[in-house]
């Protein structure tokens, strides 16, 4: 039975492995900077959907200032935020305050969160 290794040296394997790496890097880091660039510009603009409902991942119970849910855009910056998910739908009344909340400075539950229980501040079908 042969090995898929078979005839190849062990820093073919790792140079091969490095390739994939810098790759995967490199994908990770231009996905990065489309979901920042349409961070800024729903926050510039705030009445323009910039993301839909199914890319972004809601508290389970903390809300804007606006009422609205907070949010983040999934896959987003490390040291990203809670966003106004209002703001990141484009649906934002832009006469009202609206909150962001940095990840490195406020502990927010997830929906996603077992401990949860299913709570979310999620729009209603129709709302987003």
């Amino acid at each position: 039975m042969s090995n898929i290794f078979d005839g190849i040296t062990d820093e073919e394997i790792l140079e091969k492995a490095k390739e994939i790496e810098k790759k995967r890097l490199e994908e990770s880091k231009e996905k990065t900077k489309n979901i920042e660039d349409r961070l800024k510009t729903a926050w510039t603009n705030g009445n323009i959907k910039v993301f839909k409902m199914d890319e972004l991942r809601f508290a389970a119970y903390k809300r804007c200032q606006c009422g609205a849910g907070l949010a983040y855009p999934k896959g987003g910056p490390v040291f990203g935020s809670w966003d106004c998910s209002a703001i990141l739908l484009g649906n934002a009344d832009l006469t009202m305050k609206h909150s962001s909340y940095s990840f490195s400075m406020y502990k927010i539950k997830s929906e996603s969160q077992p401990s949860a229980n299913g709570a979310t501040t999620r729009p209603m079908e129709g709302e987003g």
